[in-house]
């Protein structure tokens, strides 16, 4: 799913809402919530994996080669 149809997901959701007893779209609410913990998590992991990367950036020949003897 790419964003424009989220989007329009989202607000179908919300709108959907607004017709409910509190009428502050308490479903659209719900499921933004979700969608951007799900987001701030990847997030999260995209940046710890480009720590791992930037690390092992550092020594980029270690484990190229392997030294043995017959």
């Amino acid at each position: 799913m790419d964003i424009g149809s989220m989007d329009l997901a989202l607000s179908a959701l919300n709108s959907y809402g607004t017709g409910s007893s509190d009428g502050v779209g308490s479903l659209g609410y719900a499921v933004s919530t979700a969608v951007l913990g799900k987001s701030i998590d990847m997030s999260r992991e995209i940046g710890d994996a480009m720590v791992k990367m930037m690390e092992n950036s550092v020594n980029p020949g270690v484990g190229g080669n392997v030294d043995f003897r017959i």
